[in-house]
């Protein structure tokens, strides 16, 4: 499976080489299918290259990296039953 990036701009002009480095790993888990719950840890623990030269956690949530990261994250517990996938715009609910 290949991931297609949300933001239009390479996210090579924006990352360290850590940064660039870890991207690329957490591209090949994602294509691996890696459990939900295991790229959980690698992509958001505590020593994720995704929280490199910030002093605050909430500070990375409108990154490019962090976007990109939560995408695949997302798509990866849709896949793997652990999220519901997200409603479709026009789909009507059911009672």
């Amino acid at each position: 499976m290949r991931h297609m990036t949300l933001t239009k701009r390479s996210l090579a002009t924006t990352l360290s080489e850590r940064q660039a480095r870890f991207y690329r790993q957490a591209v090949d888990r994602f294509a691996a299918k890696m459990n939900w719950t295991d790229f959980d840890d690698f992509a958001f623990g505590r020593d994720s290259p995704l929280y490199e030269g910030v002093r605050l956690k909430q500070d990375v949530l409108h990154t490019p990296l962090y976007l990109e990261l939560r995408d695949m994250w997302i798509k990866l517990g849709v896949e793997q039953g652990y999220v519901a996938p997200p409603e479709r715009k026009g789909a009507r609910r059911r009672s």
